[in-house]
């Protein structure tokens, strides 16, 4: 029994100093620290907070462009959503942060992904007035529309699925829906050279990796 709770304890220890360490990086893209953001591993980046915030939607919420390329380059998911269903390009949209937009929209994030009042990143910057977001995510969705309709079917089968996935977990009462596990295959099948389709339309495009 002793044993046992000296292995519990060292467990519970060891897990401790994980989380302190991963609010380490959610401090730093909140504040675009990248030098420390830069020392993260592809669990770390993806670690999430009690708001279902990982380092990519805060720096993205922040504006933070340059914390965004790197935590983009330390694998963070683009998929991945906060408690509210919002992803990284729903809250750099929603904020008017424009640049920040841009890469996640090269990287790959879904046009289509919907939050949980089932609305699109261009719907909450058209909500928050942010003009130049809304003119570029709009051209961003006629220019994929126009050269890969079956991907974009594609796209908005995703976007509904997680979207009825996370209303269903939110009706049993589970707010952990933030922590569902993502499509992995979902995500590399949206990228497809999305930094080919923005240079072709000016500045940008998209997809959801």
């Amino acid at each position: 029994r002793d044993q046992n709770q000296l292995f519990q304890f060292g467990a519970v220890r060891g897990a401790m100093r994980i989380i302190t360490k991963a609010k380490r990086y959610h401090k730093a893209a909140r504040e675009g620290t990248v030098r420390i953001l830069k020392e993260a591993n592809r669990w770390e980046v993806n670690a999430q907070d009690e708001s279902g915030l990982t380092p990519l939607l805060c720096a993205a919420g922040e504006g933070h462009v340059e914390a965004v390329r790197v935590l983009l380059k330390r694998k963070a998911k683009l998929c991945a959503v906060d408690g509210f269903g919002n992803s990284a390009l729903h809250l750099a949209a929603a904020r008017g942060h424009l640049e920040c937009v841009k890469v996640l929209v090269a990287k790959g994030a879904n046009l289509y992904g919907l939050d949980g009042g089932q609305r699109t990143a261009c719907e909450l910057a058209r909500i928050g007035e942010w003009d130049e977001v809304v003119e570029f995510l709009e051209r961003m969705v006629k220019i994929l529309e126009s050269r890969n309709p079956k991907r974009v079917l594609k796209l908005k089968k995703l976007a509904g699925e997680r979207y009825d996935k996370m209303k269903d977990v939110v009706q049993e009462g589970n707010i952990g829906f933030r922590r569902q596990e993502s499509n992995e295959y979902g995500e590399r099948e949206g990228v497809e050279r999305t930094e080919d389709l923005m240079n072709s339309g000016g500045e940008g495009s998209s997809d959801e990796k």
